[in-house]
């Protein structure tokens, strides 16, 4: 018997042919600032995709959702999935989201 097994960036890679819209790299500009909101799963997370131009429109953004609190950005690694250099966006500590790139 074969194995079928494919890795995840294989898997979304062949999700984004099946539903192009979602895909951060097609939908936007390659200098688009993007952020996306914590979710369950990578699918939910790309739905909440916001373009910002600077922090204080972040801050702005986190702040209407989760209150008036402490927002810190710091990197997170890098996401094969979705070809981000990820940075995790926490609100009081807790991460609420992620940027494609520092702000």
């Amino acid at each position: 018997m074969e194995d079928y097994t494919i890795s995840r960036s294989e898997y979304f890679r062949e999700y984004f042919k099946m539903f192009p819209d979602l895909n951060p790299s097609i939908k936007y500009n390659n200098n688009s600032i993007l952020f996306r909101f914590h979710r369950g799963g990578l699918i939910e997370s790309l739905e909440t995709i916001i373009e910002v131009s600077n922090r204080i429109e972040l801050e702005h953004i986190i702040c209407d959702v989760y209150g008036v609190g402490d927002i810190s950005i710091k990197e997170y690694g890098y996401d094969d999935r979705i070809d981000w250099d990820t940075y995790i966006v926490c609100h009081n500590e807790n991460a609420v989201g992620y940027l494609n790139s520092p702000l």
